[in-house]
């Protein structure tokens, strides 16, 4: 039975580190228009943790519903109805106030900017193409993981994670290089119809008793996502560090990724448990986290040697930046799970739902530290 969680989790981790390489690649290929407006820096960063917080949340509240009896595993229910609303509420909510924060961050700083109405643009329609990908494929994947008997817990965050960071880069690039084609007028339009969306959604959650759950996901999902953002400005700051050590750049959104989505599986597993009523000590918690994060720091060294052949890395540097993930990774990993432990726990006993509040903080953290670890240590060896 262990041996085939690790195959499940290896298999899982895998996907996930092939998204965020495709990811970094994205963003490498589009370094023009990132550099013409810094502030895009700033949002995609925000908007990949999002998708997490979001989908993440979303695919775990299935899950748990499905452990405990709570829904069916088909498509069509009335559970699967709210909770995609409340996802696409959440998104929308979360996308306005991310680029409004970024405008005002990078009017404060003076970074070159679009205009707030082409902002919101680029964010709304971007996360909105991601919304239509990623919730089918997400409840779909659960529900069919679910009905031939294997735990979706393996696979939400890896699933989520990996095609969110995937499709997040390449969505936002794509959408942003139409906005100078595009009228302020036609812009506006769909602004006003993406929110006008939303609102109904928001509606008919609040008429169906569900509104706490889209204001527990709301709260946690902008607060993670801005965090996310801020880690992204203090690797800003460490430019002289990534010129010597490029490949540190083009692995930490795998360093950052799997951990996190290692969080999402031990935190879910420990949920679950106490829905259920199942004692789990913090050394039974120890001993399950041995496994994930064995197949996650595999997952991350897979993820390095993808960039550095991708990129034709020289071996030295290769070799250093191993060296460097290596005496990392332990850090964050351990430090994440005792916090995802003790907040999974308090949060239950609160009366909240650990699977709307601990993931998103949870990649909210390991964003924000990932980059600061990673560069301390980094800096003993250049």
């Amino acid at each position: 039975m262990p041996d085939e969680r690790v195959n499940r989790l290896l298999i899982s981790m895998g996907a996930l580190g092939v998204g965020t390489v495709l990811a970094g690649l994205s963003l490498h290929t589009s370094v023009e228009i990132l550099i013409q407006y810094p502030v895009f820096l700033m949002l995609i960063p925000g908007l990949m943790d999002l998708r997490g917080n979001v989908y993440g949340a979303l695919g775990y509240r299935l899950t748990t519903a499905l452990h405990i009896g709570e829904t069916e595993p088909r498509i069509l229910s009335k559970f699967n109805l709210y909770n995609v609303l409340i996802s696409y509420s959440v998104t929308i909510i979360a996308s306005v106030i991310m680029a409004l924060l970024a405008y005002i961050i990078s009017a404060s700083l003076d970074l070159s900017s679009p205009g707030l109405l082409t902002l919101l643009f680029i964010s709304l329609a971007s996360s909105t193409i991601v919304y239509l990908i990623l919730t089918p494929l997400t409840t779909l994947s659960i529900i069919l993981l679910f009905k031939t008997g294997r735990d979706p817990t393996d696979f939400v965050a890896s699933i989520v994670t990996g095609v969110g960071d995937a499709l997040t880069p390449f969505t936002f690039i794509a959408v942003s290089s139409l906005f100078q084609a595009l009228s302020p007028s036609l812009e506006t339009i769909i602004v006003a119809s993406l929110s006008s969306v939303a609102i109904v959604s928001v509606l008919i959650v609040w008429r169906a008793g569900e509104l706490r759950t889209l204001l527990e996901n709301t709260v946690s999902s902008v607060a993670a996502s801005f965090g996310s953002s801020l880690g992204g400005l203090f690797l800003a700051t460490k430019t002289a560090l990534l010129e010597k050590l490029p490949l540190i750049l083009g692995s930490l959104p795998a360093f950052n990724a799997l951990i996190g989505a290692g969080m999402g599986v031990i935190g879910n597993s420990l949920n679950v448990k106490l829905h259920l009523g199942v004692e789990n000590s913090l050394h039974e918690y120890i001993d399950d986290s041995k496994t994930i994060a064995l197949t996650t720091f595999v997952a991350v060294l897979v993820s390095l040697l993808t960039v550095s052949g991708l990129t034709l890395t020289s071996i030295q540097s290769v070799g250093i930046s191993v060296l460097i993930i290596g005496l990392s990774f332990p850090i964050l990993f351990l430090t994440s799970s005792l916090l995802t432990f003790y907040l999974t726990q308090v949060s239950f006993k609160m009366g909240w739902d650990p699977d709307n509040l601990v993931f998103p903080l949870m990649t909210t953290f390991v964003d924000l530290n990932g980059p600061l670890i990673l560069s301390s240590v980094a800096g003993f060896f250049v």
